[in-house]
Order: structure tokens, then sequence, then C-alpha cells
């Protein structure tokens, strides 16, 4: 199953499914922008794999005088953004193996989107070229030997999961990529999954 057909299957559920997945991450996101920008600060933010829009939701309360877009392959994601957010936000339904955005963004972000692309290259130099100030990316951490036989696992039983990184593996590939981490951290969602999350500079 490709992730559009995947997504497109469960959107009505997704936000309870992997809400302890999500939420963690988007905490870290906002204390990390809690850092660097003020309530009433007006910047321009990009999330790339925006889903049912509940980080852009939780980033508008944050930062009202914030300009922000969000972008998503499925449809279906799209249509429940658009259900939630109620134009506060300009979103966009495109393939992110090949989206270019039309400007810069002072932030740009992917949480957990990487690991479902064809062009991870192609979505990495986007970030980089992109972005003016921050960046966050993050994605799941296989690194003990149960998280490694689980992500073969994944990749049998779910078509659109294409690859998985350890944490030294992933750290590798963005400094290759030219970005500076400035922060970083692994997440604890439960007992058994780690997700790896970095705040970039380009």
């Amino acid at each position: 199953m490709g992730f559009i057909s995947y997504y497109t299957q469960k959107k009505d559920t997704i936000d309870t499914h992997w809400h302890c997945f999500t939420q963690i991450q988007f905490d870290w996101i906002l204390s990390q922008l809690q850092n660097h920008y003020a309530h009433d600060a007006q910047f321009t933010l990009l999330d790339l794999g925006c889903g049912t829009g509940r980080l852009l939701e939780q980033i508008a309360h944050q930062f009202p005088q914030a300009t922000l877009h969000g972008v998503d392959g499925t449809p279906a994601m799209i249509h429940k953004s658009r259900e939630r957010l109620k134009g506060q936000v300009a979103l966009i339904q495109a393939n992110l193996d090949s989206f270019t955005p039309m400007h810069n963004y002072n932030v740009i972000i992917s949480t957990t989107v990487m690991h479902h692309l064809n062009d991870i290259h192609h979505h990495l130099k986007i970030i980089r070229y992109y972005t003016v100030d921050n960046a966050f990316i993050s994605e799941f951490a296989i690194n003990p030997l149960p998280l490694i036989l689980a992500n073969q696992w994944w990749k049998a039983a779910q078509s659109s999961h294409k690859q998985a990184w350890s944490c030294h593996g992933f750290q590798k590939l963005l400094n290759e990529n030219h970005f500076t981490i400035a922060n970083k951290a692994v997440l604890k969602p439960d007992r058994f999954w780690r997700l790896q999350i970095y705040n970039l500079q380009t």
C-alpha cells in the first residue's frame, strides 16, 4: 500500500492512533520556536508533510502573526487540514518527492516524512536552499537491534516505508547535505520506538 492509499484510509483515525508520536515532536519544535521568536513575531513557516494540520494549528495559536503554509501529498490530508485550520494557513497538495517552494521561508519543518520518500536528496536540498533561519527535521531512530528488526518488518508490511536511519547515519546524511545541527534530541513516544529530531541551520 502506497502512502497516499495508507493515509487516505487512515484519515479519520491517524490523529488519535499516532498522537503520542506526533505530539512529542510538536512540543519539542514549539519549544525551539519559542526560543527564537516572540509570541507576536512575524515570520514565514512551511510544513512539508503537514498531514491533518495539527502542528500548524498549534503554531498558529502560539504565533498568531506568523505566515504559515502547509504541503502534503495526500488529498485527504489536505482536506482534513482545511477543515481544521479554516483559512488560517495556505495549503498545497503536492508530491514531496518533487515539490519546490515559490520562495524562501524563515522556518521549514519536516516531521517523519523522509522514510516515505523516493528522493530524499531533493527533499533535503529544498529544505537547505529555501530555509532562512531554522529547519526542523525528525525521523524514527533505528539504533538498538530490536528497532532494526522492527524496521525490516515495517518495510515488508507497508510499501510506503522506504528506509530508516540510525542517529549516527542520519546525522552523517545531514552533514553531507551541509546542515549545521544547532540542537537535537532523541524522543521516547513509548517504551519501544525512538524519534530523532533536529533543529538545523543552513
